[in-house]
């Protein structure tokens, strides 16, 4: 089962790498404090709608971008943060474009680094409604309820751990650098995740779409198949041409554990017939046109090809893992040896194992 606040298990486990470059800001703001990962910047993508994001999208803890769309009567935001010190700082970054109140939030899926921050927009404003799709509104009740009970517990050994590491002489020089800002961090992350006592309510559902309306900025709100998660929900703004995916794309690589290779496939095939000029990924720089799409196609696809006829040939899943081969596959999405270990274990491992449990027609739980 993935754990939601990825980078917990990243950071603690695999080394990291420098981030992509993320998307020039409208404005330059100042760089993140030395121990503080909460730190945002804000940039317009369009008419009326602004992103906001983690100007390094790999530093932990691991936050998702966040979409604020204006209508007449109120903002509409996609995703809130992953923890309610996140959520609050995302809403300093929202009061400094807007006077106009949050009305909707939209929670993308279930995993924590997008919707922790949803009890802060509560507190800010308490009239405000929470969406998300059907799939999503269940597992935020039940495996992410779970999941998110003293959350701040299960975090707090991974800063004495980064420091070991930090230490550790025979670790490259790039990887201590990583720990040892992680243990810088690790106190705030702790103190943050403490306010966690669970996954945030959900006040209203839909099957397959919600609509939004308002004469400038509709809003479409669709689920269109299992994907990244059983319940992602993409959101589609027609005048201006902006596509929200939530973690169906993630750069600079995917995550996918309990994840769904040939619907999240379909899915991403979807997404690449909409026209649009701005596609926001759940974590990562925004993308202009499809390479990264058809790059995250190929790479499942491949995955499937060569899973899928092993596994109904009789092989088991460790004889499947020793035959499989992703050599062609890592230049585009590993920028150095290390990080092909974070990509191993937290995209093309487990997405064998789904590969090979859809092919025998085993179920894939969340």
């Amino acid at each position: 089962m993935l754990v939601p606040a990825l980078s917990m298990i990243l950071a603690a486990a695999a080394p990291a790498t420098p981030a992509p470059a993320s998307p020039a800001p409208a404005h330059v703001e100042a760089p993140a404090p030395p121990s503080d990962g909460f730190h945002y910047q804000t940039l317009r993508v369009a008419e009326g709608v602004h992103l906001i994001y983690r100007l390094d999208a790999l530093r932990v803890p691991a936050e998702g971008n966040v979409t604020v769309i204006e209508q007449a009567d109120g903002l509409v935001v996609v995703d809130a943060g992953g923890s309610p010190v996140g959520g609050r700082r995302i809403i300093e970054q929202i009061r400094r474009f807007s006077s106009k109140p949050v009305k909707v939030v939209i929670v993308t899926h279930w995993h924590g680094d997008h919707n922790l921050g949803v009890p802060a927009f509560r507190a800010a404003w308490p009239g405000v409604r929470v969406v998300a799709a059907a799939n999503t509104g269940r597992d935020l009740g039940t495996v992410a309820a779970k999941f998110y009970k003293d959350y701040g517990d299960a975090f707090r050994p991974t800063g004495p751990y980064a420091q070991k590491k930090a230490d550790d002489v025979n670790l490259t020089l790039g990887e201590r650098r990583t720990r040892a800002q992680l243990a810088a961090d690790a106190p705030l992350i702790a103190q943050a995740y403490d306010e966690v006592k669970g996954a945030p309510s959900v006040d209203q559902t839909f099957a397959e779409r919600l609509d939004l309306p308002d004469a400038k900025a509709p809003v479409e709100v669709l689920y269109l198949g299992n994907a990244n998660t059983e319940g992602d929900a993409v959101v589609w703004l027609p005048r201006q041409k902006v596509l929200v995916t939530g973690d169906i794309v993630v750069s600079p690589h995917p995550f996918g554990t309990d994840s769904y290779p040939e619907h999240w496939v379909q899915v991403l095939k979807q997404l690449r017939a909409y026209d649009f000029k701005v596609l926001i990924p759940g974590h990562g720089p925004i993308e202009h046109d499809r390479a990264y799409l058809d790059a995250l196609i190929a790479l499942i696809e491949d995955i499937r090809g060569q899973v899928t006829p092993l596994a109904k040939a009789g092989l088991s899943l460790e004889q499947v893992r020793a035959k499989v081969n992703f050599d062609a596959e890592y230049p585009r999405f590993v920028s150095d040896p290390f990080y092909r270990r974070f990509f191993d274990r937290f995209f093309t491992r487990p997405m064998v194992e789904n590969a090979f449990k859809e092919a025998r027609g085993e179920t894939i739980s969340q």
